[in-house]
């Protein structure tokens, strides 16, 4: 069942397990979670299209630190951010999960291979009919010994669009006798009572309805999570008391940007397409292939992990230009229709933007508070100090230098000024962009004085309370979050159902 909560009768509901936020970790949660054995509540800020009045509730004011655009890349709607991403996805690193000498606060407090094997059931729920096996693999032979080539994959429809959970899950959800969905209710306030927790939700006109559950999962992304929890503890000191002091801490995302540019003729742009770019073979299967550092390099030089992929465009249309589109007629046509059908990368000759996306160590003082202002609910906006540091910088510099050697060494492109980062690959920050990748802020851990959640995702503390998504990584590697939050999220489910 779906219904906006405006048309809830004024009573108490009861359910078992009460689930705040239908983005991709509330629809797995529930989607795992219904069946049959229990009645399960998904209540969403917005409802099944992006609105204006419901996204007003993102509003953050930035105090210090990095800028970004803190209001971006967050849907309040059914389906959470996957309305707009990309699909695409990989997975972590064993190195992601290892406590590592020369990143302080590293380490999860879980295994890689505990989280790895729900990697399978997350790629279904994420639309993928099989993993990875259907990635073409190119030999390395020709990449430096500290690189190592990388893989994402996309899903996708065939028609350009990708998976979102919202699209895919509606009528399921629509048709079951004991997952209730409802929109426009926002989380306002928790009382615990008993073996139940009352959970008071709110419309943005001001309709109030009250949930009782004897569970409940925050899953309403990496800012809002520790929004939320931060405006319950200052509500009801004592309901959060154990974590309050690192609630918000650890703030980190993907810093993101262009750090070297290369110019390539004809015969270079097609190698080096050939061997990175994004591509698209039979049967829906799209990836993309670009350069990562190997944990051995990371180790060996006490670096954050990363990853870099060529974004191409042709240049301008200057004597070279027209020079090789004369000894070459007909080219462009016969190349995008290969390029359309997957087999042939774009011709040159060609400019090569490098754009890295680094990880980021965990830092304490990187951190979400809460600003003076209240939202329409009555709740404070959340108040951002990112910190981008010095290992990300090194990183950066790092990975841009080995790219740059090893393309001028081989004759594979020629540099082309980049001001101020053609030689240091230093992140600026008006020269990043964002990743959208709001992770660790409700960060997983054994203890409470270093993290908010226990290994089983439930705060530190309370007997019924859960948060679930990419606030809970205590730390992010380099690639996109969304698949790994879906598995943090049925390993999740699969906690609740044994409980």
């Amino acid at each position: 069942m779906i219904e906006s909560l405006h048309a809830v009768p004024d009573a108490i509901i009861e359910c078992d397990v009460l689930i705040i936020g239908a983005g991709a970790a509330g629809i797995t949660l529930a989607s795992l979670l219904d069946d049959g054995h229990r009645d399960v509540v998904l209540a969403e800020g917005g409802g099944m299209a992006v609105d204006a009045t419901a996204q007003s509730l993102f509003k953050s004011v930035q105090q210090r630190g990095t800028p970004f655009a803190a209001q971006e890349g967050r849907y309040r709607v059914f389906g959470g951010t996957t309305v707009a991403w990309t699909g695409r996805c990989a997975e972590l690193d064993p190195i992601d999960f290892a406590e590592r000498a020369w990143i302080p606060g590293s380490g999860w407090p879980i295994t890689h291979a505990e989280l790895a094997a729900f990697y399978p059931q997350a790629m279904r729920l994420c639309g993928f009919a099989d993993g990875w096996e259907g990635v073409p693999t190119a030999a390395d032979n020709d990449i430096p010994a500290e690189l190592e080539r990388f893989v994402w994959r996309f899903w996708h429809d065939g028609g350009g669009r990708y998976q979102n959970f919202g699209e895919r899950f509606a009528a399921d959800f629509r048709r079951s006798l004991r997952l209730r969905v409802l929109l426009d209710a926002n989380l306002t306030r928790i009382e615990p009572a008993a073996d139940r927790t009352d959970a008071h939700l709110r419309t943005a006109d001001g309709a109030r309805r009250t949930v009782r559950a004897r569970q409940i999962v925050l899953c309403c992304g990496g800012i809002e999570n520790a929004r939320l929890l931060l405006n319950l503890a200052e509500d009801s000191p004592n309901l959060l008391a154990g974590v309050a002091p690192v609630i918000g801490r650890y703030f980190m995302q993907h810093p993101r940007a262009a750090t070297a540019r290369f110019a390539l003729d004809r015969s270079q742009s097609k190698r080096l397409q050939r061997m990175f770019n994004r591509f698209r073979r039979a049967k829906g299967l799209e990836y993309e292939a670009g350069l990562s550092l190997s944990a051995a390099t990371q180790a060996r030089h006490g670096l954050a992990n990363a990853s870099a992929v060529f974004r191409y465009a042709r240049r301008g249309w200057g004597l070279d230009s027209l020079i090789d589109v004369a000894a070459h007629p007909g080219d462009g046509l016969i190349s995008g229709l290969r390029r359309l059908r997957g087999r042939e990368p774009l011709l040159g000759p060609v400019t090569a933007s490098l754009v890295v996306d680094l990880e980021q160590a965990p830092d304490f003082d990187s951190r979400i508070t809460l600003a003076r202002r209240r939202d329409s609910l009555g709740l404070r906006h959340a108040a951002i100090d990112w910190r981008v540091g010095a290992i990300e910088q090194r990183t950066s510099r790092f990975l841009t230098a080995a790219v740059h050697y090893w393309l001028r060494a081989g004759g594979l492109a020629r540099p082309l000024a980049l001001p101020g980062l053609e030689s240091s690959g230093a992140l600026e920050a008006g020269g990043m962009f964002e990743s959208y990748h709001h992770l660790g802020a409700t960060r997983m851990a054994t203890s409470p004085r270093n993290g908010v959640v226990d290994t089983d995702l439930r705060i530190h503390g309370t007997q019924g309370l859960y948060v679930c998504g990419g606030s809970v990584m205590p730390t992010g590697g380099h690639v996109n979050p969304t698949l790994t939050i879906v598995a943090l999220a049925a390993r999740l489910a699969k906690h609740l159902g044994q409980s």
